[in-house]
C-alpha cells in the first residue's frame, strides 16, 4: 500500500511469524498441509473459489486435522452472486451504508447538483467511507476474531473442529444494522447535523473561545446537572421550552444557538474543567491525530497505551501495547517482522535440512 512495503506492514505484521509459500506448486502445498496439520485455527480471506482450486480448503485440511477451526472469512461471501469479486474496505463500505451514515446531513443528493458539489460530496463519502474509526476492514476484523473464539469455545465443548463463515459485507451489515432496520413506529438512528458537530444540542461539538469542547448530555440528571454548570451564564433552568425531554427535542435549534452563545464565552479547558467536576460528559476536543496524541507525547506511556519495540528494518520503535490485559498472566508486545522472516525457522522446524531449505529458495517455492 505504500512505497516502502515494510512501513505499510508494520502494524498488521506485529507479534506474528511469517513464512511465504507458493501454494501453486506442489512442494508448496505439501509445506501448507504440514502446517495446517497441528494449526488450531486456519484462517483465509481469499474470495469464493481460491482455496478449493488450491486444494486446500476446510475439506481438504480437516483430512490432516479434523479438529482445526477453519475460518472461511471472503469480502462477499462463499457464494451468490458476488462471492467471486474483489473486495476493498471501501467498496464494502460503500455497499453497507457506512459512509452516508457517518456524514448523515452533510452528504449532498439531488438531481441538480453542480459539478463543485459533487466533486465535494464525493470526497466526503471517500473519507467517510475509510476514517480508522468506523470502517469495513476493522468490522471485519471484529467479525473474524469472534468467530475464530466462537469456534475454539465451541470444540471445547465436545463439538470439534469445524467450518466457519463470515465475510465483510455481512459484518459491516450487521454492524449497520440499527440504521438499516426499520419497523412501524420506529424514528430511526439520529443522524449527525450537516456541519458534522453531533446529533443534537446535547450530544454535540460546539466553538470554545479557545478551541472545541464536546457536550455529551442527554439523559435528564446529565441535563439538571448541566444547567447548573451553565447557570452563571444562561438561565436554562427557567426556560419552559426545555422543561423536558420531550420539550428540548421539539426546540433543539434554539438550545444548540443557546448552548453555542454560552460554549464560545470561555476556553474549552476551562469547561472541560467544570463540566467534569459535575459530573457531566463534556471535554476539550484534541485537534491532532490520536497517534500523535499517543506516540510523540508523554501521555501515551503514562497511561500505558504503548511500549518500545525493536523492529527489524526500523530499530527501536513505538507501538500500540496489549489492548486487553490479564490479572494474572503477561500479554506480550512483539514488533512487526518482513514478509518471510520466519521462513528458514519454520521450515526447520517441520524437518526440512538446510540444503532442502536452500533448494526451495532457489526454485521460489519459498521465499
Amino acid at each position: 500500500m505504500l512505497p516502502f512495503p515494510e512501513a505499510a506492514g508494520v502494524k498488521v505484521m506485529q507479534g506474528k511469524e511469517s513464512i511465504c509459500i507458493d501454494l501453486r506448486t506442489d512442494e508448496g502445498k505439501a509445506i501448507a498441509f504440514e502446517l495446517a496439520s497441528t494449526a488450531d485455527v486456519i484462517l483465509q480471506g481469499y474470495r469464493a473459489g481460491v482455496m478449493e482450486r488450491l486444494g486446500l480448503d476446510d475439506a481438504a485440511v480437516r483430512s490432516v486435522n479434523p479438529d482445526v477451526i477453519f475460518v472461511n472469512a471472503p469480502g462477499y461471501g462463499v457464494d451468490g452472486p458476488y462471492g467471486r469479486r474483489p473486495a476493498y474496505a471501501p467498496s464494502i463500505g460503500a455497499a453497507v451504508g457506512i459512509p452516508l451514515t457517518n456524514l448523515g446531513a452533510a452528504a449532498p443528493s439531488g438531481k441538480d447538483l453542480t459539478i463543485d458539489e459533487i466533486r465535494s460530496g464525493a470526497k466526503r463519502m471517500s473519507a467517510a467511507g475509510t476514517m480508522t474509526n468506523a470502517q469495513a476492514d476493522g468490522f471485519a476484523a471484529l467479525g473474524v476474531a469472534t468467530a475464530i473464539l466462537f469456534g475454539l469455545v465451541a470444540r471445547d465443548r465436545g463439538c470439534g473442529g469445524q467450518e466457519l463463515f463470515t465475510s465483510m459485507v455481512n459484518t459491516g451489515a450487521h454492524a449497520m444494522s440499527a440504521h438499516a432496520v426499520d419497523w412501524p413506529g420506529s424514528h430511526g438512528e439520529p443522524s449527525v447535523d450537516a456541519d458534522l458537530r453531533g446529533f443534537g444540542a446535547l450530544y454535540r461539538v460546539y466553538d470554545a473561545r479557545d478551541g472545541f469542547v464536546f457536550l455529551a448530555a442527554p439523559k435528564q440528571q446529565e441535563w439538571e446537572r448541566l444547567v447548573g454548570v451553565l447557570a452563571p451564564y444562561v438561565d436554562l433552568a427557567g426556560d419552559a421550552r426545555f422543561g423536558d425531554q420531550s420539550t428540548r427535542r421539539d426546540n433543539d435549534e434554539a438550545l444548540t444557538g443557546l448552548l453555542a452563545e454560552c460554549f464560545a464565552r470561555r476556553p474549552a479547558d476551562e469547561w472541560e474543567r467544570d463540566l467534569l467536576a459535575a459530573d457531566v460528559g463534556g471535554v476539550a476536543v484534541n485537534t491532532v491525530s490520536i497517534e500523535h496524541l499517543l506516540l510523540d507525547t508523554p501521555f501515551g506511556r503514562e497511561s500505558g497505551y504503548v511500549t518500545d519495540v525493536v523492529h527489524p528494518t526500523f530499530d527501536e520503535i513505538p507501538r500500540v501495547a496489549p489492548l486487553i490485559r490479564f490479572s494474572r498472566s503477561g500479554t506480550q508486545a512483539l514488533p512487526g517482522v518482513l514478509a518471510g522472516q520466519q521462513t528458514d525457522a519454520l521450515l526447520a522446524e517441520l524437518g526440512r535440512d538446510a540444503d532442502t531449505v536452500e533448494d526451495l529458495h532457489r526454485r521460489e517455492i519459498v521465499k
